[in-house]
């Protein structure tokens, strides 16, 4: 299985060059299996252009899960987000989920912009995640993966690590707004080593990012 993250450069530029042959030889509009390459052409063309590294990164490591689902989950962002953020948790450091707060809005924004100007056969419509609800989603899982991490070295049944991450959560997530230094005082005493599932580029990056305040 080939490694995920930085990511497969060669792989991407590859499904890049066939996506564009296709589009000069189609008449018509694109197939759904082919929105995902047209979205990566397109925030090439345009978003990633005006975001910084880690942004960039973010984007490939934690978006292009949420576009591969747009599709087969007719564009329910709160749906696939949710999904997202629950199978990475325990693979990234709290600081990447802290970048995809960050950079949401403009997310979302380029979305609905190329969701609705895509020439899809078949139109997928975005359903909105708000950015207070996202932050709700990511201070909950910050408070399950903290739960877990600080309890007798997650041996602790699921029941108590629900207690406590419910506990830990309104000291996280209070008034619409993530309380990153509390996240921080939770995290920093705890060791992480990214993913083997991730390319070695792409672990070094988290490593970098898992040691930045």
């Amino acid at each position: 299985m080939p490694k995920q993250g930085k990511f497969a450069k060669s792989s991407r530029i590859k499904q890049l060059n066939s996506f564009k042959v296709k589009r000069h030889q189609q008449a018509s509009g694109i197939e759904q299996k082919d929105l995902v390459q047209y979205l990566i052409l397109r925030y090439g063309l345009t978003l990633a252009n005006r975001m910084t590294e880690d942004e960039r990164n973010t984007t490939d490591l934690f978006m292009l899960q949420v576009w591969v689902r747009l599709a087969s989950q007719q564009g329910n962002l709160p749906e696939i987000v949710q999904e997202v953020i629950t199978d990475m948790n325990s693979k990234v450091p709290w600081q990447l989920l802290r970048l995809v707060d960050s950079i949401w809005t403009d997310q979302e924004k380029f979305l609905k912009k190329e969701l609705a100007n895509a020439p899809l056969d078949e139109k997928v419509f975005l359903t909105p995640l708000s950015q207070e609800d996202l932050r709700m989603m990511i201070a909950q899982a910050l408070a399950m993966k903290g739960a877990a991490a600080t309890l007798l070295k997650g041996h602790a049944s699921p029941a108590i690590v629900n207690q406590t991450a419910q506990l830990l959560l309104p000291s996280f997530f209070q008034n619409g707004e993530i309380d990153w230094e509390k996240v921080r005082g939770i995290f920093k005493p705890l060791p992480y080593e990214p993913a083997e599932e991730w390319s070695s580029e792409t672990r070094d990056w988290l490593k970098r990012l898992s040691q930045r305040d």
